[in-house]
């Protein structure tokens, strides 16, 4: 079985309710959910979180109430992920697909294109943007700081993760040893802080 798994909580820090504000009449939950639906990859799709918020217009759609103890500000998205497999009694042949709300803009040819690519090799995939390196990015060294020598750079952006539960499970957490699949940089833009949601608003 391929799972979409769409962790959700109702509260975060810098921004109130994060996963639950609203771009364009939509909250950031509803454009992953409704991407996740019309993309017909998955076989089942779960929803984490503390508090249901509209599930009513989604049937289809699983909705996992997240115990207590995964609610903390210190709770990995591994452990998260592992509760979930173990209460589905996933087998370590499924694929999941671990899809943020906070990443409105990727679509649905990025789905096809990084589950294609994972297909290739059944090995994980995440998803990553570029960063050019201008001259402008150091680090510190023996108390000093020196210019890094490489001309790109690729950081993970939070948008896709897709991996077997068979691999995940070697070390109860997302392979680090992974293919990227690279986005553009608005598609990477993840609302962490209240300025990401503000260019968002001017994208959507």
């Amino acid at each position: 079985m391929i799972y979409a798994l769409i962790p959700a909580k109702s509260e975060s820090r810098r921004i109130k309710r994060k996963n639950f504000i609203r771009i364009s009449g939509k909250t950031l939950l509803e454009f992953t959910l409704d991407l996740a639906l019309e993309s017909e990859i998955f076989d089942r799709i779960i929803v984490s979180s503390e508090k249901r918020f509209g599930f009513l217009k989604y049937p289809s759609i699983l909705f996992d109430q997240r115990p207590k103890k995964l609610t903390k500000d210190d709770t990995k998205t591994d452990e998260l992920i592992l509760y979930l497999i173990k209460k589905y009694r996933m087998k370590k042949d499924d694929i999941i697909f671990l899809l943020q709300p906070t990443s409105p803009l990727r679509n649905i040819d990025d789905l096809k294109r990084s589950f294609e690519l994972f297909l290739k090799k059944r090995k994980t995939v995440i998803s990553v943007e570029e960063i050019e390196n201008k001259g402008h990015i150091y680090i510190s060294k023996n108390n000093r700081i020196e210019p890094l020598p490489y001309g790109k750079f690729f950081k993970q952006n939070g948008s896709i993760y897709i991996f077997s539960v068979r691999d995940f499970l070697k070390n109860k957490s997302i392979p680090e040893n992974f293919q990227p699949y690279l986005m553009d940089r608005v598609k990477s833009i993840d609302i962490d802080e209240y300025l990401d949601y503000i260019i968002t608003l001017n994208l959507i």
